[in-house]
Formats: structure tokens, C-alpha cells, sequence
């Protein structure tokens, strides 16, 4: 068992292949990063697909790494970051269907995703009450207290303005 796992020592006997070390750590780790990809990604399957990804990325990198926890947590981030980005694209997409209902559900899962990308989708949405109601509630929780005056006065010009009432 591996005592202190954030040490140099540690990092060089896993680089020297120390299977025994890795396991410790792995063991030790993993529900920690675990835990910190789930704060982005939707599911545990995607969650446990970055926390591999992350292992097998430091297992192939030739860069020196030093504080191992922090390279991980960080790579970890990153990953999640991206996976989430990944899931916006066609969610964004959709946000600009034709059918309201699809409008609706999609300017939803972008606001529960809290991606900033959807807020000029979500003013463009403002056409019919229900999703202009989805509409809004995007904008309020990705837009902040800088976009109430914008809001403010798209919603003077669009036929829904009662929703704001």
C-alpha cells in the first residue's frame, strides 16, 4: 500500500510500472474523480468513461507530472468540459426546430447542461407562450442580472409579452 500518494516517489514508481502502486492509487482516486466528472456529465456511464479516459491519458503522456491528484483532477475537468460541449451542438440544433414541443424539451436540457451558448437561441424562441415560458426560464438561469435589460426589451417586442406578467 501506497502511503502518500502525492509525492514524487509515487509518480515515478508508477512511471517505473509498479502495478501494486497504480491499483492503490486507482482504488484511492477514483471514486474522488468520479464524483467531479458526474458534476458535469449527465450519467455514471459517462462519468466512468472520463475517470478511464483520464488514467489512460496520464498513462500515455511523456510530460513530467509532479502533483499526479492535481493532473488528473484537471485533465478530469477537462474532459467532462468537453463531453458536455459535445452533448450542446445538437441540442443547440434542435433548440431551432420547426416543432415547438422539440424547442421546448431542447432549450430545457440546455439550461439544466448551463450552457451559455443557448441564450441567443433561447431569444429567438420567444414566438409561442410555452416556449417562450422555456424561453425565459433558459435566460434567467444561464443569463444573469447583464441580460434582464435585453430581455426586457425583446420581450417589448415579441406578441408573448404576457408571459412576463
Amino acid at each position: 500500500m501506497v502511503a502518500d500518494h502525492t509525492d514524487e516517489l509515487t509518480v515515478r514508481r508508477l512511471r517505473d510500472g509498479d502495478e501494486v502502486a497504480f491499483v492503490s492509487i486507482m482504488t484511492a482516486w477514483s471514486p474522488g474523480m468520479l464524483r467531479l466528472a458526474r458534476v458535469y456529465v449527465r450519467t455514471i456511464q459517462s462519468a466512468e468513461d472520463v475517470v478511464q479516459d483520464a488514467w489512460l491519458r496520464w498513462d500515455g503522456t511523456s510530460e513530467s507530472v509532479n502533483d499526479l491528484r492535481a493532473w488528473l483532477t484537471t485533465v478530469v475537468s477537462r474532459l467532462s468540459l468537453d463531453r458536455l460541449r459535445s452533448a450542446a451542438g445538437p441540442l443547440l440544433k434542435l433548440a431551432r426546430d420547426a416543432d415547438p414541443d422539440v424547442r421546448r424539451a431542447s432549450l430545457e436540457a440546455l439550461r439544466q447542461l448551463g450552457e451559455p451558448r443557448a441564450l441567443p437561441v433561447a431569444l429567438a424562441a420567444l414566438e409561442d407562450r410555452e416556449t417562450a415560458l422555456k424561453a425565459l426560464e433558459c435566460i434567467a438561469a444561464l443569463g444573469g442580472p447583464g441580460q434582464a435589460q435585453a430581455v426586457a426589451k425583446l420581450a417589448g417586442r415579441q406578441p408573448s409579452v404576457d408571459v412576463l406578467t
